[in-house]
């Protein structure tokens, strides 16, 4: 069982990352921790789908310290969009390889590979209810 991992951040897809930074900067008080970055290859390995390319932003709350994670993609392609999983929870976990088979017993699938960020090593699964996962390994 996964009970020691923690919820990372939420990720969900936008058409228009920077309108989204704004209005969650504005309204609710974020400010950015990551800012928009370019994330074509390790898109493309975590999801399996070869032509993705997008940006990534994170922000963070400064009281609560939540995360929440923003992934728009550089093409006008919906079925590209349809394809990509529009959310998913990020869990931080002690051992990634050991995470993959607790959840694959489980039922889940992973959906493309495991990608190596300057953070840690992450992989996305789809759980048997069709909800996307991040399991993520953090360096240090």
């Amino acid at each position: 069982m996964l009970n020691r991992a923690s919820v990372l951040h939420f990720s969900v897809l936008v058409e228009d990352i920077h309108f989204t930074v704004s209005f969650y900067q504005s309204v609710f008080g974020f400010v950015v921790s990551l800012p928009p970055t370019e994330i074509s290859g390790p898109l493309q390995r975590m999801t399996g789908e070869d032509e993705c390319s997008g940006t990534v932003v994170q922000m963070m709350h400064q009281e609560s310290k939540q995360t929440l994670e923003f992934i728009t993609l550089d093409q006008d392609r919906p079925e590209l969009f349809n394809k990509m999983p529009t959310a998913h929870l990020a869990f931080s976990v002690e051992n990634l390889d050991d995470a993959i088979v607790e959840v694959t017993k489980s039922g889940a699938v992973v959906l493309g590979e495991i990608v190596e960020f300057a953070e840690g090593r992450s992989v996305y699964c789809r759980e048997p209810g069709g909800s996307t996962l991040e399991l993520e390994e953090l360096f240090g």
